[in-house]
């Protein structure tokens, strides 16, 4: 039997996806330079609502910071992870962020408009980057044939790439521009676009580099491109509430399946991280994690500037590109440059959050020889909320979890991937990869 929460979330999925979709209802007189102003910032939406459904949650939990206290999401705790469950995820990229991907780029097109598309190319990056770090083969623009996840890889690069070459060229063309209004990440602003697309672009070359064990070449990108400048060229989506709200407030409120996980908890208070009041709420007047299993309904619940309606959710941030730093050099031997890009890290984070702590930096973020562990459980920590910090483990075993049943099984694993769902085994089973389960490993994910 599929558990309440399954329900809810495909309630709320077919609610919001057809709410939203009867907005964009036009005739078939209606201009393409008038449906592209809401084509694009609905897409947007669809993508960052996404990423805090189940598509960011069960990995948040693989990863122990948050955990499962009953439902399906209790299941996924224990990794028991049915295909039906991945169901709702699939099919919100399938059938509607792929699809207003596509008809966005193909608007642009029709309006002569290089900035639309060179936004929509960058957004299809982004997205096509979470399909891959989840399934790995997947289809592409070849539905229902799978593609190859290395290929995909590449093909994420070729976007940014495209997506970059679009930006620059709308610069001197008097053509359409996205505004506040219709940019609800940017605001029309094409030189954050291009610095998120670069870091878009280090997230995957990592991949490789992990595979390659060539970090040399990465270091072309840290010191030629238009990379991100500080907190304010974070890529957050503001939600716009409505008929369009933060996706945690329906998960957390209304179904409330999650709470907050030990061992992300236990980080916390290992060093009095002033962050830990800004992710959390008390529970009894304490911070109470969930382990892997426990199913404790007393644990904290993520804060409330996470949960609202209006909450903004962040994609992508300068502290996850200066920790991306921070591993090249250390792994290029640069250890001033990776203690200094550390540093820089650790306190975009606390600024980001608003818990800028100058006597706790002093301890805590000032390096001298960071090792890789430190920068990747220091990342951890500042990617609260974000299924980046899944990638990290896979890639470097960092930082160093108990997975569920690991005090009755000694080979006991984190999940290295998502299963293929239920829905797509059964409709299009000629295509689907056999033999996978949630600990096949991707091609770059090479850590003992």
């Amino acid at each position: 039997m599929k558990t309440l929460s399954l329900f809810a979330a495909i309630s709320l999925l077919f609610i919001i996806t057809f709410n939203s979709c009867d907005l964009l209802d036009v005739d078939d007189a209606t201009e393409p330079d008038e449906e592209i102003l809401e084509r694009l910032p609905y897409t947007q939406y669809l993508v960052a609502f996404w990423i805090g459904t189940d598509q960011g949650r069960f990995p948040l939990q693989w990863m122990q910071q948050l955990s499962g206290v009953r439902g399906t999401h209790l299941q996924v705790d224990r990794y028991n992870v049915n295909d039906e469950f991945l169901n709702p995820i699939w099919n919100l990229y399938y059938h509607y962020i792929n699809d207003n991907l596509y008809l966005t780029n193909q608007l642009a097109e029709k309006v002569n408009s290089r900035a639309y598309r060179g936004i929509t190319r960058i957004l299809n990056a982004y997205s096509l980057g979470i399909m891959i770090d989840s399934w790995g083969d997947v289809p592409h623009n070849t539905y229902p044939v799978y593609e190859d996840q290395q290929i995909l890889l590449f093909r994420i690069l070729e976007l940014v790439e495209q997506g970059i070459q679009d930006l620059n060229a709308s610069r001197d063309q008097n053509t359409m521009k996205p505004g506040q209004e219709e940019d609800r990440i940017y605001g029309g602003d094409l030189d954050k676009w291009e610095r998120a697309a670069n870091l878009i672009r280090l997230r995957y070359l990592l991949r490789s580099a992990n595979v390659s064990g060539n970090y040399n070449n990465l270091l072309v990108y840290l010191e030629s491109y238009n990379l991100m400048q500080g907190n304010q060229d974070n890529m957050v989506f503001e939600f716009p509430g409505g008929d369009r709200v933060n996706p945690h407030y329906h998960f957390d409120i209304n179904t409330n399946n999650t709470r907050a996980g030990t061992f992300m908890i236990d980080m916390l208070k290992q060093t009095n991280d002033p962050r830990l009041e800004k992710y959390f709420r008390t529970s009894s007047h304490e911070y109470i994690g969930s382990s892997p299993g426990q199913a404790l309904l007393t644990a904290s619940n993520i804060a409330n500037s996470f949960r609202q309606e209006k909450s903004p959710l962040t994609l992508l941030s300068y502290a996850e590109q200066k920790f991306i730093e921070a591993e090249i050099y250390y792994r290029t031997g640069n250890q001033a440059a990776a203690d200094m890009a550390y540093e820089e890290a650790v306190r975009a984070s606390l600024l980001q959050y608003d818990a800028a702590d100058e006597e706790w930096e002093a301890e805590h973020a000032v390096a001298d020889g960071v090792s890789l562990e430190q920068i990747i459980n220091a990342k951890y920590i500042a990617l609260f909320l974000n299924p980046e910090v899944w990638s990290d483990y896979r890639r470097t075993g960092y930082p160093n979890i108990d997975p569920f049943g690991h005090d009755q099984d000694s080979g006991a694993e984190v999940p290295r991937r998502f299963p293929y769902p239920g829905d797509e085994k059964f409709y299009n089973y000629d295509n689907v990869p056999e033999d996978v389960d949630i600990y096949t490993r991707f091609w770059w994910d090479t850590q003992d």
